[in-house]
């Protein structure tokens, strides 16, 4: 059941990001725009090298198609992860490969199929988590 914000309550002012094949992303596309700003789908993390300095966003990313190279590009890509709040949604991932993750700053990892309401739950705290590095930079 979608939420409605008080009308003194501004929307979210942090986008979220798909990278990977865009059908892989039609539940976020589907959640009430008062709770998240979808910022489109990219392809690969690389593509958003070119966000602007300071700025934030969550990361959705799709790990079925990355398989093998999924640390790696995490490992390649550590900067992004640092300002950022990357949630990783892949099919089945062993226990290792999710940790491994997490400890490369995923904040959360979800299994797919995905649920609309543990998505939404994932996606509002990685908001939160983006407006915390914000003000954390800011000072």
């Amino acid at each position: 059941m979608p939420v409605t914000l008080p009308s003194d309550e501004k929307p979210p002012s942090i986008a979220v990001i798909g990278v990977g094949p865009s059908d892989q992303f039609a539940l976020v596309e589907a959640i009430d725009r008062h709770r998240i700003q979808w910022g489109g789908v990219v392809d690969n993390l690389p593509a958003l090298g070119s966000m602007a300095p300071g700025a934030s966003a969550v990361i959705l990313l799709d790990g079925d198609g990355l398989a093998l190279q999924l640390i790696e590009v995490l490992d390649q890509n550590a900067a992004l992860l640092s300002r950022n709040a990357v949630i990783l949604q892949i099919s089945k991932p062993p226990v290792r490969l999710a940790v491994a993750a997490m400890q490369r700053g995923v904040i959360d990892v979800l299994v797919k199929p995905l649920n609309a309401v543990r998505l939404d739950a994932a996606l509002q705290d990685a908001v939160m988590e983006c407006e915390r590095r914000v003000r954390a930079l800011a000072r």
